[in-house]
């Protein structure tokens, strides 16, 4: 009897991750996806040796062409280099730390994967042989063995554990991500980047982050990140119950703060100011 395929939710890094390391084991895997196959996380992650060294012996890649081919300057010959220097907490780096694509990183990861892409989970029912999976295509999947892997609003939570709450840190964080064209780029951002893919700066409590998401001949992708701790009940950017819908809405409050920062350099002012 051929073995029951080990059926995940979400194929994120988490859920692309998991199914080539059961690939490599001979266990089979499908993936449920809600997103379609096209181009959806064009931007950066750090990466530490802790998490891909061991990704390497799965992925039968040696580590040189791994950041090669998901480094977000790997198209130019880079290989996602950091710097320590250029960050505000240099302690949490080490030497072997790398900026990755995360397109290029997920697009690796999903080799020889049966990834169902447009597959949306509706609920999860648990049954006498494990659980049932119903998809918003009518279709219906049992399964002795489910993975969720499909992030903090994960269907399979909702529907097998309803009332396990969220922890919510008391945090502001806001982040954006813009093309910039290489003249741009090589006049602003580069003297401040030098030979590091991202760089931060600390006002106060307050840390500001910038790196790249891919590097062009003729632009660049960058992102951006706001973040400090709340400042009490009554702080206009905290707000803790905003709906999922709102994630994406930056409010004007956000640029009064920015403009009123003292000592803010170049690139933060030039990226931090636009409002598209």
């Amino acid at each position: 009897m051929p073995q029951q395929p080990v059926r995940i939710i979400g194929a994120g890094i988490g859920g692309l991750t998991l199914g080539r390391c059961l690939l490599k084991h001979g266990v089979p895997a499908v993936l449920y996806e809600r997103m379609p196959s096209t181009p959806r996380h064009s931007y950066g992650v750090t990466l530490h040796a802790s998490s891909y060294m061991p990704l390497l012996d799965i992925l039968g890649l040696d580590e040189l062409t791994f950041r090669r081919r998901t480094a977000v300057d790997g198209s130019l010959g880079g290989n996602g280099n950091i710097e320590s220097t250029s960050m505000v907490y240099p302690g949490n780096l080490i030497s072997t730390s790398f900026r990755a694509h995360r397109e290029k990183l997920e697009k690796l990861l999903s080799e020889g994967l049966d990834v169902q892409w447009e597959h949306s989970l509706e609920k999860v029912e648990e049954t006498p042989s494990g659980v049932a999976l119903y998809l918003r295509n009518g279709q219906k999947v049992e399964s002795s063995c489910v993975v969720g892997a499909d992030g903090p609003h994960s269907n399979i939570r909702k529907s097998l554990s309803p009332n396990t709450p969220f922890g919510i840190l008391p945090y502001v964080a806001f982040n954006g991500k813009r093309w910039v064209k290489r003249a741009v780029f090589d006049s602003i951002y580069a003297p401040a980047f030098k030979e590091s893919n991202v760089i931060e700066m600390k006002i106060y409590d307050l840390v500001l982050n910038i790196s790249v998401n891919e590097q062009q001949a003729d632009v660049v992708s960058v992102s951006w990140i706001f973040s400090r701790p709340a400042r009490g009940s009554t702080d206009p950017l905290h707000k803790p119950n905003r709906p999922v819908s709102g994630a994406t809405d930056i409010p004007e409050e956000f640029f009064d703060e920015v403009a009123a920062l003292s000592g803010l350099s170049q690139p933060f002012k030039e990226v931090l100011m636009q409002k598209n």
